[in-house]
């Protein structure tokens, strides 16, 4: 069995076309101290104790042997657990138009709380160190770990295991949904949903494998390793949201806008058709949405495994 490398550098985007969110600054923390969810029903998750970021993490695993590329990616331990539900977050709502960058900064970073309340325990459970990013909000194109930042991005950076985010991104998101709540939350989650691959292995191993289709001209099995990782981070995003739905008073409408959301992100709707479905590196509309209302159905992370699934699915 051959040795693979000892290390690799990712750098993963999430594509978005059009955004602004809703509603006013809050002052609620996002973990509270409330333990119910008011009808009787306990949170779960509550001793768990939310690590602070951590802007100096252990590095990523990375596998060394070829058959890890396969057994990382489509049978990781993490497929084994579920997530919990219900889990209590009580992150505000704001409206991104109207907020400075630095309280932006602060609501993205109260949300990775949520985050890490929900996953925290359930990469734990699988055997793997959870990691709180932080998340920096930027103008212009700073540079980073993972190279010059673009505008009207957001992006997680395996270089130092950090979420960044544009503070011209909610202009990105379809004018019908910038009124929509958690809008913006859903994109960061899906983001973190890449946190959750860097530490499970999944984003080194697929990101090895794309690296060697590319060195032999196998462009469609790269841009199926791509579109593979991207929708299974919109699965994530949507067990999140999922989880912490009766927290934050979600609605079935709530739920739907977040669908069409990611179908707007489809390369297709994004691309206005130029990219057809199976030709881009995130996903068709039709295949995001699918994956995200997956994620909403279930709280078995084995839901969200895209690697084992046809290719009809994620095209």
């Amino acid at each position: 069995m051959r040795k693979r490398r000892s290390s690799v550098s990712v750098l993963v985007w999430v594509i978005v076309a059009g955004l602004v969110l809703v509603g006013g600054v809050g002052v609620l923390g996002a973990l509270g101290e409330s333990t119910s969810t008011g009808g009787g029903t306990a949170y779960k998750n509550e001793t768990y104790q939310v690590p602070p970021p951590d802007s100096n993490p252990p590095e990523i695993p990375v596998p060394e042997y070829r058959s890890e590329l396969t057994t990382w990616t489509r049978s990781n331990k993490i497929y084994s657990v579920n997530v919990a539900r219900p889990v209590r977050c009580q992150l505000p709502d704001i409206n991104y138009a109207s907020t400075s960058d630095s309280q932006v900064e602060d609501h993205l970073n109260q949300l990775t709380g949520c985050l890490m309340r929900v996953w925290g325990p359930a990469l734990e459970e699988a055997g793997y160190t959870a990691v709180r990013p932080t998340v920096t909000v930027y103008t212009g194109n700073p540079s980073t770990a993972c190279g010059k930042a673009p505008s009207h991005n957001a992006f997680y950076c395996s270089g130092d295991q950090q979420i960044y985010f544009s503070h011209d991104l909610p202009e990105t998101i379809p004018p019908d949904l910038r009124s929509k709540r958690q809008v913006v939350e859903a994109i960061m989650a899906h983001e973190f949903g890449h946190a959750i691959q860097a530490r499970t292995g999944i984003l080194a191993a697929n990101a090895i494998a794309k690296q060697e289709f590319h060195k032999a001209g196998q462009d469609s099995d790269e841009l199926d390793a791509g579109r593979r990782s991207e929708t299974q981070a919109d699965c994530l995003s949507a067990q999140f949201t999922n989880s912490v739905a009766q927290s934050l008073k979600l609605t079935s409408a709530d739920e739907n806008y977040l669908k069409t959301l990611f179908y707007d992100f489809g390369d297709d709707i994004g691309s206005d058709g130029k990219i057809a479905p199976g030709e881009g590196n995130h996903g068709s509309g039709d295949s995001r949405r699918s994956w995200y209302t997956k994620g909403l159905g279930s709280t078995a992370i084995s839901t969200c495994n895209t690697f084992t699934a046809p290719d009809s699915s994620v095209q």
